[in-house]
């Protein structure tokens, strides 16, 4: 939990997550132990992510129910040191190979942030497309969608 905290406080990481304020210390809590709970109920969950030597938490990317519009989520945080690399859309793309070929999932969303211009270019590159606007708390998004390929 201590290495997610520093994602979860971390001003620039959670700036288009919410309402972009860094996460208290109950939220932290709550949002692991219910990935936890996906991984056990589900098989999947937002997975950490470590870097190729060593093992210090960069970032996440995984699968969960979608609590506002339902289905299947896919979603993905970096540390900054980690942006602008690619990294997010190489590990975005195995979790939606994940989602159609071992999950046997139908569809994934993504809900990004309006303003999150580099989320919707991974979205848009691991083959999702977009599907409307909308809000959640008065937070505009953009919604994105995918079908697992027959």
């Amino acid at each position: 939990m201590d290495a997610f905290r520093t994602l979860a406080t971390d001003p620039r990481v959670v700036r288009y997550i919410s309402n972009g304020r860094p996460w208290e210390e109950e939220r932290i809590a709550e949002f692991v132990t219910r990935q936890i709970g996906h991984q056990e109920r589900l098989g999947y969950c937002c997975w950490r992510l470590l870097p190729s030597r060593g093992d210090r938490l960069i970032g996440f990317c995984g699968l969960q129910p979608h609590t506002v519009f339902g289905g299947t989520e896919i979603g993905w945080w970096l540390e900054p040191d980690q942006w602008g690399q690619g990294f997010a859309t190489e590990v975005a793309r195995e979790v939606v190979r994940f989602a159609w070929d071992e999950a046997q999932l139908e569809k994934l969303i993504a809900v990004v942030h309006r303003e999150n211009d580099a989320s919707a270019a991974v979205a848009r590159k691991v083959g999702m497309e977009w599907l409307r606007d909308d809000e959640i708390r008065d937070i505009p998004v953009d919604v994105f969608g995918a079908e697992r390929p027959a």
